[in-house]
């Protein structure tokens, strides 16, 4: 396809204007932190991140949907902002290409559902930021070897990851934020359900044996999980600050993964 000069390969730069466009940068670990700023004029914050969106979306189309080629870096695209936070468009197909926070691999592009997860995903790290969670290394190995079986083991991962032109610990930091929502779902949720007898016998039946009525439980037990998360994000979101820049479908910016 030849050289697309300077405009296709700063992915850094793109990835600097989204954070100054919403007011945010992102530390080491992937997870956003505000930083201090000056009162901006009405209206510059939301005109930057759309122009920002913009020229990212349209960088993205005139390369016929297709991500960079290797070693350039993902582009990139505001798709949202949570509590002063931007959410990019690169976290999401990362995450997704890396089977993490519920999203399943897909070479298809992101969807207003994948964004809307994600966005909820946010909401649950920062509430594991204040309640001072914290992952160990043994877990975020553990997590990490699991994400690289989708690669058919960590050397096939890190030759995508290469591929993509996406830094490792952008990967690992991801990762970390997985075990954290994990943690936040165990302690908030599900230590707190219990299952009957009475519901696993509606589910498989009286006379079902030990293994039909474990996965009974198991399906019981994720099902009162998942109403009790849903149940939470939507009260979170009303006391967030939560803005959604783009929800249509967009081109996944890395390249597919196996």
């Amino acid at each position: 396809m030849g050289d697309r000069g300077p405009c296709c390969r700063p992915t850094a730069r793109l990835r600097r204007a989204a954070a100054l466009a919403t007011g945010s940068s992102r530390g080491p670990r992937g997870l956003g932190r505000a930083l201090p700023r000056r009162r901006p004029r009405p209206g510059a914050v939301a005109s930057a991140a759309l122009l920002g969106l913009a020229l990212a979306t349209l960088l993205v189309a005139g390369m016929g949907g297709h991500a960079p080629a290797a070693g350039a870096g993902p582009l990139d695209a505001v798709v949202a902002e949570v509590d002063g936070n931007a959410v990019l468009l690169s976290d999401i197909a990362l995450a997704r290409a890396l089977g993490l926070f519920g999203l399943e691999p897909s070479s298809g592009p992101i969807d207003a559902a994948a964004v809307e997860r994600f966005v909820d995903t946010q909401l649950v790290l920062g509430e594991a930021r204040r309640l001072t969670l914290t992952a160990t290394s043994a877990e975020i190995d553990r997590q990490w070897a699991e994400a690289a079986a989708r690669f058919a083991g960590p050397a096939g991962l890190d030759r995508w990851l290469a591929r993509a032109g996406v830094d490792p610990a952008w990967a690992r930091g991801l990762v970390e934020a997985e075990v954290l929502h994990d943690q936040f779902v165990d302690l908030r949720f599900r230590a707190f359900v219990f299952v009957t007898e009475a519901e696993i016998d509606r589910v498989a039946g009286e006379r079902g044996d030990e293994a039909a009525r474990e996965r009974a439980r198991v399906e019981i037990s994720r099902a009162a999980v998942a109403r009790g998360l849903a149940e939470w994000t939507a009260a979170a979101r009303k006391t967030s600050r939560v803005r959604i820049v783009e929800a249509g479908a967009l081109p996944d910016p890395l390249p597919p993964s196996p």
